[in-house]
């Protein structure tokens, strides 16, 4: 008799929560129909809201238990590949080889390349063509336009964005295997997206990469990226994956625009999370936010996450999306930022990719491009087609050493360990690499501390040497070396 009450009483509920998701979505989309919105926008901005309310009540265990749990550091090798970059293709033709020349210099393998309605199909194709002779791996975003985006649901905007990637992946698909599908669908008045849109839309990308992939020759797959989230926003995740599930679109990628800036330093935790007050039992800094992402991704069974586009944005002045005064760095501040964030991802172990962004801008790129002024549609990390101006005259700032230095010391290097070190100011992280043991140490800002011995066992003058974050040669001193804001790297040649 219990038993029969109790499985009428979870049928009953079963049937009630059904009925109160089909009323909430009527319900919302009444109330966009009295606010003055058309049949078709009223039902997908309600399609929109039910996706982002009800994935994550079915996902609330996540937020409940493994939100809270702290990442492990663990042994793992870095692939040369996780030192990805965004570039863009020149206006001047010759301005191409001067961008791969500095790419190779740098140490850059990897790379993310825009490509969109407004590309200009000659400079874009002809970039996309030297980057494949000099065996880079592309990432190729592929992006709509705005308003576009945003009428997914009308069938003549889907063929054309379809005769778009059959026109980019015909081309392309034999020689470039990864395609990162729109661009921010967190940020609607950046991209134009709904939810219902962007499924649409990826929907449609994934067809069109399944009919390629048949037709291709070669053993590797054609692989699909997704969703481009902006900033920190899991409950985003949560909805376009399940709306992935539920309309069994495959992809092979997540990607996120992993942004720490708001926190200030790469270490610290972001108040943005849970709030001023809760920020230190969150404990939400980028490490273990890269850990909840990825949790997040595999959860969905898809065993790849990528940091698609971060960066600071320099103290100079930008008349559109810049960030608070507060919030932005000087060119120094900024080259450390980028070494500490791309060790402490690469240690953590959850993103298999960091593309840093941009190679080239005004405001926030590795190298001074003062011939892009940003459009007030969209800011860069939604798009950028291309470097107007000569590459040969953009300036290098510090943060092109701080690259080159970072790779010649960590690319396709083993990490080993974060040293356990009294002082919660003090970072240490050991890499192996051949017969060399690598230590790349720094101070949060504000700090400086002498390490030696005590820190790092077996570090002797005679058999490690060091270096600063741009690749100048450090003294080591009897006593040992004077650590600051600004990485260093202390290498030891293995008995």
């Amino acid at each position: 008799m219990n038993k029969r009450i109790l499985k009428w009483s979870l049928l009953l509920f079963v049937i009630a929560v059904f009925l109160f998701v089909i009323q909430f979505t009527t319900a919302i989309k009444i109330i966009y129909l009295i606010s003055g919105e058309t049949s078709v926008t009223a039902e997908k901005k309600a399609m929109h809201a039910s996706s982002l309310i009800f994935a994550n009540i079915k996902n609330l265990p996540l937020y409940l238990k493994d939100f809270w749990e702290k990442p492990e550091f663990h042994e793992h090798k870095i692939d040369s590949r996780f030192f990805g970059l965004n570039v863009a293709p020149s206006s001047f033709p010759e301005g191409d080889e001067h961008i791969i020349k500095n790419l190779l210099e740098m140490g850059v393998q990897s790379v993310r390349v825009d490509y969109g309605y407004e590309s200009n199909k000659v400079h874009i194709e002809r970039f996309l063509n030297k980057l494949i002779d000099k065996k880079m791996d592309i990432m190729l975003h592929l992006v709509q336009s705005k308003e576009q985006a945003g009428r997914m649901h009308e069938k003549e905007i889907q063929d054309k964005w379809r005769k778009f990637l059959e026109d980019v992946m015909s081309r392309f698909s034999s020689d470039i295997k990864n395609y990162e599908i729109g661009s921010v669908p967190n940020r609607k008045n950046w991209s134009g997206y709904t939810i219902p849109d962007y499924i649409t839309s990826l929907k449609i990308a994934a067809e069109v990469a399944k009919k390629y992939q048949a037709r291709s020759e070669r053993s590797e797959s054609i692989n699909i990226f997704a969703p481009n989230i902006q900033d920190f926003e899991p409950f985003w995740q949560l909805a376009i994956f399940e709306a992935i599930k539920d309309n069994g679109i495959n992809i092979q990628g997540s990607t996120d625009n992993l942004f720490v800036d708001r926190a200030g330093q790469p270490e610290a935790f972001d108040e943005h999370v849970l709030g001023r007050w809760l920020k230190d039992m969150a404990g939400m800094d980028l490490i273990n936010k890269s850990r909840f992402l990825d949790l997040i991704s595999e959860r969905y069974g898809i065993k790849t996450f990528i940091s698609s586009f971060t960066q600071w944005n320099l103290n100079v002045r930008a008349p559109f999306y810049n960030s608070s005064e507060e919030r932005r760095v000087n060119a120094d501040e900024y080259a450390d930022y980028l070494v500490r964030y791309y060790v402490l991802s690469a240690a953590g172990g959850y993103t298999d990719r960091v593309y840093w962004g941009h190679y080239a801008s005004y405001k926030e790129g590795i190298l001074d491009d003062s011939y892009n002024p940003e459009k007030e549609d969209a800011p860069e990390v939604h798009h950028k087609f291309i470097y107007a101006g000569n590459p040969k005259t953009f300036t290098m700032r510090p943060a092109y050493d701080a690259y080159k230095t970072m790779t010649e010391h960590l690319s396709k290097s083993k990490f080993v360990k974060k040293l356990a070190v009294p002082d919660g100011h003090i970072f240490i992280f050991e890499f192996d690499r051949g017969n060399q043991k690598i230590y790349v140490c720094w101070t949060l800002d504000g700090y400086r501390e002498n390490i030696n011995s005590e820190h790092i066992s077996g570090v002797e003058r005679n058999k490690c040497s060091a270096a600063w974050r741009g690749g100048e040669t450090i003294h080591l001193r009897e006593k040992g070396i004077i650590l600051s804001r600004s990485p260093t790297y202390i290498v030891c040649n293995n008995d």
